[in-house]
């Protein structure tokens, strides 16, 4: 019974968590370091003119049409909704693949590999190690993560699954959770893929050397680039790189013209810290003016998406559909 309780227990506070883990983007430094910024950029910007003023600054960061608009009241429905998936199934699942991969990469690299050169290894200190694992983590996985948008926005059946992000039509932080239940499955998936594989890999390498640079318990590349105003990328706050930049990192506007509604705006600039995968698929868009962004999808579309509960089942009314398309079509084919 008490069991059951703690279970519950921890479901209903599994939201409120998010705001005192590190691992979350909605770890309230995370949010106090993009309010400084975007404090800043109130500062130096154009709104307001000279007429700076607190009341000003809390209008421009916090405007209530943003901030209370329909589209955003779903995002907040969707961190619970996925703060509670995460809790049930996403972390078990996470954890299960990356030690299954894990496992397999050690055992298949100690049976099929010789030991690495000592002469290499015997240069690697500690720090060093834990430096290069710490980076490859990193890299790996925003590659992974970018392959793997990459794809959804070209796979019609992960893009059914995908449309539910695009069709914000306003940006908030909370807006990084609105993410359909079985596209967090493929994002539990892929990180447990990313973790065990260069996990594997290193700790066949470097041994009882293999550690984390951690800052409060998560990779701290990682940590500097959420301090870095990562949550602005969900946000109506311009942050623009500048051109040089924006070809090595993704800034908040290249993010934010991501969102755009028609196919020329959602088909650029997949990438989430790094922008060289964007730039090495031809597929960079550098910001190089402000230019006005009409968020969502085509206007014809949005309608199936103005409720939680559309979000979640008519993604799979769509790919049901295209499933007995594909299946017709095939029997078709082997008819004749």
């Amino acid at each position: 019974m008490n069991l059951g309780e703690t279970r519950i227990s921890d479901l209903f506070l599994a939201p409120f968590r998010y705001f005192g883990d590190p691992g979350s983007r909605m770890y309230f430094g995370y949010l106090l370091s993009a309010l400084g910024i975007a404090v800043f950029v109130y500062l130096i910007g154009r709104e307001g003119r000279g007429n700076k003023s607190i009341s000003g600054m809390i209008r421009y960061i916090f405007p209530l049409k943003i901030w209370l608009h329909p589209s955003a009241i779903q995002d907040y429905w969707f961190l619970l909704i996925n703060a509670v998936l995460k809790a049930v199934l996403i972390v078990p699942l996470v954890l299960t693949v990356g030690y299954s991969v894990f496992s397999s990469v050690r055992s298949f690299l100690y049976k099929f590999s010789e030991f690495p050169d000592p002469v290499i290894g015997s240069i690697m200190t500690r720090d060093s190690s834990a430096l290069f694992y710490t980076l490859a983590l990193l890299v790996v996985g925003d590659f992974a993560r970018f392959l793997l948008h990459y794809i959804s926005h070209r796979w019609s059946f992960l893009w059914e699954l995908h449309k539910v992000h695009h069709s914000a039509e306003v940006l908030t932080p909370a807006t990084l959770y609105r993410v359909h239940p079985l596209e967090s499955l493929l994002f539990g998936i892929r990180e447990g893929l990313v973790f065990g594989l260069v996990t594997g890999i290193c700790a066949w390498y470097f041994g009882s050397m293999l550690q984390l640079v951690d800052v409060l318990g998560i990779n701290a590349f990682l940590f500097v680039f959420r301090m870095a105003g990562s949550n602005l990328r969900h946000s109506h706050i311009r942050v623009s790189f500048g051109p040089r930049l924006e070809h090595i990192f993704i800034s908040p506007c290249q993010h934010q013209y991501h969102h755009g509604g028609q196919p020329n705006q959602f088909n650029r600039n997949y990438g989430s810290i790094f922008a060289v995968w964007d730039w090495a698929f031809g597929s960079l868009k550098v910001i190089s003016r402000q230019e006005s962004i009409h968020y969502g999808l085509p206007r014809k579309e949005l309608g199936q998406y103005s409720t939680v509960w559309k979000c979640l089942w008519n993604p799979l009314k769509s790919i049901g559909r295209r499933v007995r398309c594909f299946t017709i079509g095939r029997k078709n084919s082997n008819g004749r």
